[in-house]
């Protein structure tokens, strides 16, 4: 929610159709009316299929005509009485343009529908789902048993499996086994995952078989006996057998498909046909299952290939998961910050309140082993498209496209083969659970890549971000109807979770725990006119006229208007009486005289084709005076292409002859100054103080010229709204009552920074070392680069220069221009502009892929 004026407004759609939901909920169970209760039923199902599919307008709170249709006069009154008019008022007028991509990345509401429903499965799945992962656990333990019982040798259980395999040379998977039960525990290497056995556990289990205890520094093969890991794994297979504990199960197929499924030949998957996009890659690579399977089945670096080609090529390393370098995360994810909460909240503050005042909810389980889900632990950059593309759609975004769900979908191809699409979405319900309902992603940061790339939600809404538009909005109700056809059950769960989120959602409106500061979201917004979305940016101003907080934030649109260059927003602002003041009118007639003069100077060769160093621009000053603004405006090496900067000096005499051509001649010639430090140079000119004044102008002229300007203008911004957006985002407002909650949100580690280099499996696998560290380290580096490649040039730091700035008299010290021109080795006149908007646009388009071998799973060890 917004404060604007002493008045809270949402800021979110999602939040005003679920408050809308609450009022037609309490409407259903106090009337008595059967036939009228009928229609508001059907208007709440229509409240949640906006809700389900992210449409971001207002027409969900009109009456659905298709219940209009039939209904009586008198009927449609009754309805509509309801509902109090002052709610339906609130969500018309409330300003959900305003919420930046900070806010709503981290907004509450959102963040607990997103995450109820699959917490509530993690922790009560239905029978289904427990007998599809039983599927894949059943595959999982006919391998690991016979690789135990057989003493980890491959030709061995090869026989045992009715093959023949090679005699050349003799392969031993100890080691692999050895590193499968450290990843069962939780806290293998520096993390700690939702599911895993602690180590107290685990180490209860070694001595009741009569074995020794393992150091919680364990986690190297090394560093345990295969008789500890043999006993480790019994525990896990016997968790798989007893299927009773989702999270645990998950967490173990997760667990044996990042360290084992890609090197550990596997043996048992149906010879069916598959389906989907498994079978498309299947047969163009390897021509039919039967061939692929025998591949699976080898214990070469063929057999590798074969194994990790489904989750690393056709997932991972698709440009889906590689759009950005960091898929929209900003710095390092933290290992010490951890929950007891299931879900996507990110607040613990907000979750315990919710706790507190909501009974019912499974957000926050009582004695549950803590672990650190991404959801607190990550943080999400505001630039990035990646996140743009999820939050403007108002789905949450958590730490980008899941690399758990390109391990998990992959094992269950592998081992089951699935023949039909149902088993498909039944896995994808479960991988859900957990890894949503966990924290460490979002709903659609496991459906996108389940629909984009492997095709098994028909008619989910997926696109690939895209800079330039907005990509469709995800419909999660068309994977819960398909969820609900395949497994009967989910249907009363989902009815229960939407009851838990009207609970939640009402509990924030009420206590206002999602209340922010406007004053700089507005201002940030304001700022940032576009052009393709006019109408909505018109929309925004005039519901802000009309509550009177375009005043309280001290924005004047017509000024923003003129120094910015938007001439449809101008020509707009000039038709409207009570932004049209005699002092805007002023405005705008030294505006056009200063652009006349302009216009002069372009005539006669001062601009960018004919004078490729300088531009200009107009402007009115913080002090109501309209100036011209010249600049250069491009790149050069002042050490090694000497005759720029002599053409520079040239160009300096002709623009004082030029300027005083045109009646400016108020620039004293030494006040043209041309500064180097080697590296570095700046062009500084006096911004001219243009006569007459604005009650000389109205004298002289009454006509309001607003003919379009075929140029570019620069985007200026007064120095008080300067300085607010320069500063960081306001904290959310908590309501008073709630304990002290402090977060440090800087220090911070990425998880999904990891590689799987390509390996040789030795005789021996002993042989193979994991080299995470310096992985991690070559890619936060590349991260970095990337990022500073793009900076534009108000986010680069100054340089000082050698000379001191000229010194400017009292009387002209209106505003200092200059521009900074940054080393670079360019053709003489390339627009800065042009060339890092080419840079940017090169980096999105191409994205550099890390190798094909690269581990990508959420877990950050090396997947060995």
């Amino acid at each position: 929610m917004f404060e604007i004026t002493g008045n809270t407004f949402f800021s979110t759609y999602t939040e005003a159709k679920l408050a809308l939901l609450s009022e037609l909920n309490k409407s259903i169970n106090n009337n008595l009316d059967h036939n009228l209760n009928k229609h508001i039923q059907e208007w709440i199902d229509h409240v949640k299929l906006a809700i389900d599919s992210h449409t971001n307008t207002v027409d969900f709170c009109e009456i659905p005509q298709g219940i209009l249709n039939n209904l009586s006069p008198t009927q449609v009154n009754q309805l509509h009485d309801l509902i109090p008019a002052s709610l339906i008022q609130k969500i018309k007028e409330s300003p959900y343009s305003m919420a930046t991509t900070a806010v709503l990345a981290d907004d509450h509401i959102i963040r607990a529908y997103e995450g109820t429903l699959p917490s509530m499965l993690l922790s009560e799945p239905t029978s289904k789902m427990l007998e599809n992962v039983a599927q894949v656990s059943q595959k999982i333990r006919l391998n690991v048993n016979a690789y135990i019982r057989h003493g980890y040798d491959y030709q061995k259980v090869s026989r045992k499996f009715g093959h023949s395999p090679s005699r050349k040379k003799t392969y031993n998977f100890e080691n692999v086994f050895k590193n499968f039960a450290l990843h069962l525990l939780h806290h293998f290497p520096d993390r700690v995952y939702s599911g895993g056995f602690t180590l107290a556990e685990m180490n209860d289990h070694l001595i009741s078989k009569g074995l020794s205890a393992i150091s919680v520094d364990a986690t190297k093969p090394d560093d345990i006996s295969i008789e500890q890991a043999q006993a480790m794994i019994e525990l896990g297979m016997s968790a798989l057998k007893e299927n009773s504990n989702l999270e645990r199960v998950m967490y173990i197929h997760f667990a044996f498909g990042v360290s084992t499924m890609k090197v550990l030949p596997l043996f048992g998957a149906p010879t069916h046909h598959p389906i989907g996009k498994f079978a498309n890659e299947v047969n163009e690579r390897y021509g039919n299952i039967r061939r692929f399977q025998r591949r699976m089945r080898d214990p070469t670096e063929r057999g590798f290939q074969a194994r990790k080609f489904f989750s690393d090529e056709v997932i991972y390393n698709s440009p889906y998961y590689r759009y950005e370098p960091a898929k929209g995360r900003s710095g390092k994810l933290d290992p010490n910050r951890v929950t007891q909460c299931y879900g996507v909240l990110k607040d613990q503050k907000v979750i315990s309140a919710i706790s507190e005042n909501c009974p019912g909810t499974i957000i926050y389980p009582k004695d549950h082993d803590a672990w650190t889900p991404d959801t607190v632990a990550q943080n999400a950059d505001p630039q990035s498209i990646v996140v743009k593309s999820y939050v403007e759609n108002e789905a949450a975004y958590i730490s980008g496209p899941s690399g758990t769900f390109s391990i998990l979908t992959c094992l269950q191809s592998l081992l089951v083969n699935p023949s039909h699409i149902q088993e498909q979405q039944l896995y994808l319900q479960s991988m859900l659970a957990y890894i949503v309902g966990s924290g460490l992603h979002s709903i659609h940061e496991v459906l996108g890549p389940a629909e984009y790339l492997t095709q098994i939600i028909p008619g989910y809404h997926v696109d690939m971000p895209n800079s330039e538009t907005k990509t469709r909005a995800p419909n999660f109700n068309q994977f819960y109807d398909q969820a609900c056809r395949n497994d009967p059950e989910l249907q009363a769960k989902l009815e229960r979770a939407w009851e838990q989120i009207n609970s939640i959602a009402s509990y924030i409106h009420d206590a206002k725990l999602n209340v922010v500061n406007h004053r700089k979201l507005f201002l940030k917004k304001l700022n940032h006119y576009d052009k393709d979305h006019h109408d909505e940016y018109i929309k925004m101003l005039a519901m802000l006229q009309q509550i009177g907080a375009l005043k309280e934030i001290n924005f004047d649109p017509f000024v923003f208007a003129i120094n910015n260059g938007h001439t449809k927003l101008l020509e707009h602002l000039a038709t409207i009486d009570h932004v049209m003041t005699d002092e805007n009118a002023a405005h705008l007639v030294v505006y056009n005289k200063v652009r006349e003069k302009g216009d002069i100077l372009r005539q006669q060769g001062i601009d960018d084709e004919t004078t490729p160093y300088f531009t200009m621009d107009y402007f009115i000053n913080p002090n109501g005076q309209s100036e011209i603004k010249i600049r250069s405006g491009f790149y050069y090496d002042l050490d090694k292409d000497d005759s720029v900067y002599h053409d520079l000096r040239k160009q300096k005499v002709n623009i004082l002859d030029k300027l005083k051509e045109i009646s400016i001649d108020e620039i004293d010639a030494n006040e043209l100054n041309f500064n180097s430090s080697g590296d570095f140079t700046r062009i500084e000119i006096n911004p001219v103080d243009l006569k007459p004044k604005i009650e000389q102008a109205n004298q002289t002229s009454s006509t309001i010229d607003l003919k379009e300007n075929n140029r570019e203008f620069s985007p200026n911004v007064n120095t008080e709204v300067e300085s607010e957006l320069q500063e960081e985002e306001e904290e959310v407002i908590i309501a008073d009552d709630l304990p002290e909650y402090h977060t440090d949100e800087d220090d911070v580690f990425d998880e999904d920074s990891e590689s799987s280099e390509e390996i040789h499996i030795a005789d021996n696998l002993a042989e193979y070392q994991s080299d995470d560290e310096s992985f991690i380290d070559d890619e936060e580096q590349d991260v970095e680069e990337k990022s500073q490649a793009v900076k534009s040039p108000s986010e680069a730091k100054p340089v000082e220069t050698s000379t001191n700035p000229i010194s400017l008299p009292s009387a002209k010290r209106h505003l200092l221009v200059f521009h900074d021109i940054t080393k670079q080795q360019t053709h003489v006149g390339e627009s800065i502009s042009w060339y890092q908007s080419k840079e940017k646009k090169e980096n999105i388009q191409n994205p550099e892929n890390s190798n094909p071998e690269d581990e990508h799973s959420d877990h950050p060890t090396k997947h060995s």
